[in-house]
C-alpha cells in the first residue's frame, strides 16, 4: 500500500514499534477536515496505516508551497468558531489541532535540529495532502504556543495570529471545566503511577511545555492556571516585542477581524459572498454536535470570576496581553 499525502492520507499520530518513531495515517479520501479537532475527522475513516517516520522524512520532497497560517490561541478564544469561519470558503483547508505535531513535542528528543525537520515535516505533509488550489491553515492546541518561536523560525514568511481575550474570561473558564493538559490532578496521578514517580513521563512533559509550566508547584489550582495561561502568552508578546509578525486577535473582535484581518494575512480575498459565508458560519457553536447558535459569553465568565483569579490574573497573565494590545493599537 503506497503512504503519501497525494494518496489521501494525513497524519493521525505519532507511535513507536520497538524503538522506532511510526507516523500512524489515515486516508481521508479527498474531503476537508470539516470537525472542530482534526482528530475527530480521523477517526471516523476506515483506512489507517504506519510508516517508518524518519525513513518517510528522509525519503520526502517538500511541496512547492507553503501553509497559508498558523493560528495560536489562549485558549477560550473562539479559535474553533474561526476554523468554521474560514472552513466557509472553499479555498481553505482548516486543520484544527492535529495531535501529530502535539506528539512530536512529547518524544524524549534532545537534537532540537531533528525536531526541527520532523515538525516541518508534519506539516508539510498535510500541505501536500490538502493543499494544491486550497490554502491550508493550521490552529494548534493552546499550549502548543509555547512553540510559536519554532514556527515562526521554521516558517518565516508565514503568517502567525494569536488569539486572546479578557484573562480572568479564560481563567474562569478553564477553572470550571479544564481541558487536558490543564488537568493538574492527573497529571500529578501520572507522575505517580510508579513508587518512585514516573521520570520518563515527567521529562516529555517537560518538553512539550518548555519546561515553564510545573505540575508539582505547591500553589492552589487558580494560580497554577494563571501561570499556565501566562506562560502560553508570554511567546506571542515577546514575538512582538522582537518585531517578529504576529497578529493578535481580540474575543471582543474576533469575528470582524477573520474577516477584515487574518482571512486576508492567509491570502484569502474576502468578497460580498464569502462575507456571508463566513458569517453564517460564525453564528454557530463549533464544537456543538448539533447547530446551536454560537453565544458570547464574557458576562457570564466574567459573573463566575473570583477577586483571587482576577488578582493572579494581573500578576501573571496581563502583562503580556497589555502588549498584544499595544500590537492592536500600533496597526
Amino acid at each position: 500500500m503506497h503512504i503519501s499525502p497525494e494518496a489521501g492520507w494525513l497524519p493521525a499520530r505519532i507511535g513507536n514499534k520497538q524503538g522506532q518513531l511510526q507516523l500512524l495515517a489515515s486516508r481521508l479520501d479527498g474531503r476537508r477536515p470539516t470537525a472542530p479537532a482534526l482528530e475527530f475527522d480521523l477517526h471516523d475513516c476506515t483506512e489507517h496505516a504506519a510508516v517508518p517516520l524518519d525513513a518517510a522524512r528522509r525519503e520526502w520532497k517538500a511541496p512547492s508551497a507553503a501553509p497559508a497560517g498558523f493560528v495560536f490561541h489562549m485558549s477560550r478564544t473562539g479559535s474553533t468558531v474561526t476554523g468554521s469561519m474560514l472552513r466557509a470558503v472553499s479555498d481553505v483547508a482548516f486543520v484544527s489541532e492535529p495531535l501529530a505535531v502535539n506528539d512530536l513535542f512529547f518524544r524524549l528528543e534532545s537534537d532540537e535540529d531533528l525536531l526541527d525537520e520532523r515538525v516541518r515535516f508534519i506539516i508539510d505533509w498535510f500541505v501536500a495532502a490538502l493543499g494544491g488550489t486550497r490554502r491550508v491553515v493550521f490552529k494548534f492546541s493552546s499550549w502548543v504556543s509555547l512553540h510559536l518561536d519554532r514556527f515562526q523560525r521554521l516558517y518565516p514568511s508565514v503568517p502567525c495570529s494569536f488569539m486572546y481575550r479578557e484573562p480572568v474570561e479564560v481563567v474562569s473558564a478553564i477553572v470550571s471545566r479544564a481541558p487536558f493538559m490543564f488537568r493538574r490532578a492527573d497529571m500529578r496521578a501520572r507522575f505517580a503511577a510508579r513508587a518512585q514517580n514516573n521520570p520518563a513521563f515527567e521529562k516529555r512533559i517537560g518538553n512539550a511545555l518548555r519546561g515553564r509550566v510545573d505540575y508539582k508547584r505547591e500553589c492552589d489550582y487558580v494560580e497554577f492556571v494563571a501561570r499556565f495561561i501566562g506562560s502560553i502568552c508570554e511567546p506571542p508578546a515577546a514575538a512582538y516585542a522582537a518585531r517578529r509578525s504576529i497578529l493578535p486577535v481580540n474575543y471582543s473582535t474576533f469575528k470582524q477581524q477573520v474577516i477584515e484581518e487574518l482571512a486576508p494575512a492567509f491570502g484569502v480575498h474576502v468578497d460580498e459572498p464569502k462575507r456571508r459565508q463566513m458569517l453564517e458560519a460564525a453564528r454557530y457553536d463549533g464544537k456543538a454536535r448539533e447547530q446551536v447558535v454560537f453565544q458570547q459569553d464574557s458576562e457570564m465568565k466574567r459573573q463566575t470570576a473570583t477577586p483571587r483569579m482576577a488578582e493572579l490574573c494581573d500578576l501573571f497573565i496581563q502583562p503580556s496581553i497589555d502588549i498584544l494590545m499595544d500590537a492592536v493599537v500600533r496597526r
